[in-house]
């Protein structure tokens, strides 16, 4: 991956949520609770799940969280991804879609 640091490659393959500047926020930074990729409904292609309803799981979680920033939802946005979904995700290029 671009921009990883030397020797990260391998050990970011499988998160790539923890490559610097991998997702970007130009807001004000908060905290996301410890561990979002334990607790957050992950969406596979494989399951048949329409994105639609993986959407509506993942913003009911975020609402009974009671998560108050924009920045915090796009960050654990991506520790919803799983297989093939993943791969996608993290292959967009940088700023190709704006909230």
């Amino acid at each position: 991956m671009q921009g990883t640091p030397r020797g990260m490659e391998n050990a970011n393959a499988n998160q790539p949520w923890l490559v610097p500047n991998m997702v970007v926020v130009s807001s004000d930074i908060h905290d996301v609770p410890k561990h979002p990729k334990d607790f957050l409904p992950k969406f596979d292609t494989e399951r048949k799940e329409s994105p639609k309803f993986q959407i509506k799981k993942f913003m009911l979680l975020i609402r009974i969280l009671n998560v108050q920033y924009e920045d915090v939802v796009c960050k654990m946005f991506t520790y919803t991804f799983k297989g093939k979904s993943s791969t996608w995700y993290f292959r967009l290029a940088q700023a190709s879609f704006n909230s």
